[in-house]
């Protein structure tokens, strides 16, 4: 990927779908996809920072990210813990765990530096008292939510546990923070809540209950044995305190955080006198604000790693000896013993023969058929990737949320086609449509549209 911008990680549709988003307009939430809908890019994450750093490159984010989310974890450590090389060790206990690999096609679970960039920057002013760190920090932490709105709430978390293991009080400062705060998210709550409510919209409880984690998978899926090893070393050889309070609450929270509403056990929900074991995720899901739009509570555990690489970085602080030789057995460790190095495939630079004629054409609104949704979304994202090369809206797409027109056009896209349509491009031989043809090769048929 430092070699080759155009290569993503080859698992699912995701990174197809997120080369399409972090390529629309950075300072708008339209994108050319879903024609009539607007707020597009509500329907998912937006990565506009991504889009900004990165440039709409897949790779180049991910090295960025890869590189700075180490960076600043190795920060956090050093900064408290007055050690750099435990602190070394932390980082790249995080950053060579499965936990985080898991999430290598989930940009929005990989660029974790601008949320830990903010929350150190407020954390700071804790004890410092230096108002510039509190602003700044609260401004980047609102900038999140145009990235991704999920880690906003890890940051809530990790800050939330400081204030209440230092017990910090709430002043003006604090107060004009918050205002701040809220006045940069407003336009993105504003759009999110608007899709939101145009669609009556929410993952229901269950589907959170499916994405979360069991407890096996601690040992299985999620398996990382260079951070667990390491923490386990640290656990018993490290010393107490309110910093060690703090990581130790952030860890806890975020795994039964990734636990989702109930307990589960080799992805079975597990039942006592027939009843489910409720979990504070359950709770949160009614009572905290934008809860109901996450589908994936098994994200959470990234916290809990976080953590337990704080906890390292801890428990090594002053057993200069022991860093050198953890650091070999960390990578060692985590490469040998398990991580899941991403694998990848380069987007086509060469686009069909179709798309090369529709580049070149007046009009504006594309519909493809036949039209797909889940699970056979990998058709529609490559669509949305070549769109990008020919500038056209499509009519159709797939997102985090996919709107009811585009499921009205997998079932029948004859009677469902939009007003405004300027273009029907026929990918079926077998698929026939009255109108005039405007263009034809051996595989595709393009139709004047209404």
């Amino acid at each position: 990927m430092v070699r080759n911008q155009h290569l993503i990680t080859n698992i699912g549709s995701d990174g197809w779908l997120i080369t399409w988003i972090m390529n629309q307009p950075a300072f708008s939430f339209q994108g050319n996809a879903f024609y009539p809908y607007k707020n597009v890019l509500a329907y998912s994450d937006m990565f506009k920072v991504s889009r900004v750093v990165g440039g709409g490159s897949f790779a180049r984010t991910m090295v960025v990210g890869q590189l700075a989310t180490m960076l600043v974890v190795y920060w956090w450590w050093s900064r408290l813990f007055k050690n750099d090389g435990a602190a070394a060790v932390g980082a790249v206990a995080l950053g060579l765990s499965q936990i985080r690999w898991e999430y290598q096609v989930h940009m929005q679970m990989w660029s974790m530096q601008y949320w830990l960039i903010g929350s150190w920057l407020v954390g700071s002013w804790f004890t410092d008292n230096k108002k510039w760190k509190l602003y700044l920090g609260v401004v980047l932490l609102g900038l999140q939510i145009y990235e991704s709105p999920l880690p906003v709430y890890f940051a809530a978390a990790v800050l939330g546990m400081g204030l209440w293991v230092w017990g910090l009080k709430v002043n003006k400062h604090l107060v004009v923070a918050a205002m701040m705060f809220l006045a940069v998210v407003f336009p993105a709550v504003r759009v999110y809540g608007s899709v939101a409510r145009e669609f009556n919209f929410r993952r229901d409880i269950r589907e959170a209950a499916h994405n979360s984690i069991s407890v096996n998978d601690l040992w299985g899926k999620f398996w990382s044995p260079g951070l667990v090893v390491l923490l386990a070393v640290a656990a018993l050889r490290g010393r107490s305190g309110k910093g060690r309070k703090w990581l130790t609450a952030t860890l806890v929270f975020g795994l039964v955080m990734a636990m989702g509403p109930v307990v589960k056990w080799q992805g079975k929900t597990v039942k006592i006198f027939n009843t489910p074991i409720p979990l504070p995720y359950a709770a949160a899901y009614y009572v905290v604000p934008g809860w109901q739009g996450f589908r994936t509570p098994s994200r959470w555990l990234w916290l809990s790693a976080f953590a337990a690489s704080g906890l390292i970085a801890l428990g090594l602080a002053k057993r200069e000896r022991g860093v050198a030789w953890g650091a070999v057995v960390c990578v060692a460790v985590a490469v040998v013993g398990g991580t899941k190095l991403t694998r990848v495939v380069e987007l086509p630079q060469k686009i069909p023969a179709v798309y090369q004629w529709l580049k070149n054409q007046p009009g504006k609104i594309v519909l493809e058929v036949p039209a797909y949704s889940w699970p056979q979304e990998q058709i529609e994202v490559e669509r949305m990737y070549y769109s990008l090369m020919t500038g056209k809206t499509l009519v159709n797409g797939f997102s985090g949320f996919t709107p009811p027109l585009v499921y009205k056009l997998a079932a029948d896209p004859i009677g469902n086609i939009p007003s405004g349509t300027d273009y029907v491009v026929v990918h079926d031989k077998n698929f026939k449509l009255t109108g005039k043809i405007l263009y034809q090769d051996e595989e595709n048929s393009v139709y004047a549209g209404n």
